[in-house]
């Protein structure tokens, strides 16, 4: 018969993966609740959060989530947004899920239609990355962007046949430039690629928009895209910091 002690042993060997079980669960659910929540891929956005592993991701997942959507732009404390009118968009693109962008942090010279997406990465993006770089490159803020356009019923390139834009579900925005509070100007045209203040200004901006956006079109990327820089929230990632390709949106 086994002393009482072998018996005690014997428990705490037949124990023994269990507790190391429990304890290494526990380890995990401590360093889940440890993430901060912009690099989290669960909970609910919040705009006024930094850039995170999961910042994209939870714009992205705007695009099919009215609720989620609405959750989102009601944590912005800077932003102005109403639903886009029932007849802003076409009978070829309707817009759904789409915001009046009224008035954010930075000027864009007027109003103009964006989907959720889009509206969101624009906040998040004039603080954490269009400001930070003005100061860094320019000592200075940037109180306007030119704008030139989100929403265009339209292929790309205008073809008549091919892929949509996403200019065409108000899901990207055109800048051709921007007005800074000192009261001068940076053309992508004219400053874009330019060993100065602005053309390192405008390389920083696009640097820093990748991991916010979805696509990312500059100069680089070809021709159609020599006066401005493209922004969206589309399906396919692309950064077009210094390369050159055929295909444009």
């Amino acid at each position: 018969m086994a002393s009482p002690r072998e018996v005690t042993i014997t428990m705490l060997r037949r124990s023994a993966p269990l507790l190391a079980l429990g304890v290494a669960v526990a380890l995990v659910i401590f360093a889940v609740r440890q993430i901060p929540p912009w690099h989290a891929p669960w909970g609910e956005l919040s705009l006024e959060h930094p850039i995170g592993m999961a910042t994209h991701m939870k714009l992205r997942q705007l695009m099919d989530h009215e609720a989620s959507c609405i959750a989102a732009l009601s944590t912005a404390t800077s932003l102005e947004t109403r639903p886009a009118a029932p007849d802003a968009g076409t009978d070829r693109c309707p817009l759904t899920n789409a915001v009046a962008f009224e008035q954010s942090t930075v000027s864009y010279g007027g109003e103009f239609a964006a989907s959720c997406s889009l509206a969101s990465a624009l906040y998040i993006w004039e603080r954490e990355v269009l400001q930070p770089a003005a100061l860094q490159h320019l000592n200075t803020n940037v109180e306007r962007i030119d704008q030139i356009g989100s929403f265009a019923c339209r292929n790309i390139y205008n073809r008549d046949v091919g892929r949509i834009s996403e200019h065409a579900s108000a899901n990207a925005l055109d800048i051709a430039g921007f007005r800074l509070a000192n009261g001068e100007r940076i053309s992508v045209l004219e400053d874009w690629g330019t060993a100065t203040d602005k053309g390192r200004f405008l390389a920083a901006v696009v640097d820093r928009s990748c991991p916010i956006f979805s696509g990312v079109l500059t100069p680089a990327y070809n021709r159609a895209h020599r006066d401005h820089l493209h922004l969206d929230m589309g399906a396919y990632r692309i950064c077009a910091r210094g390369r050159s390709v055929d295909s444009v949106e």
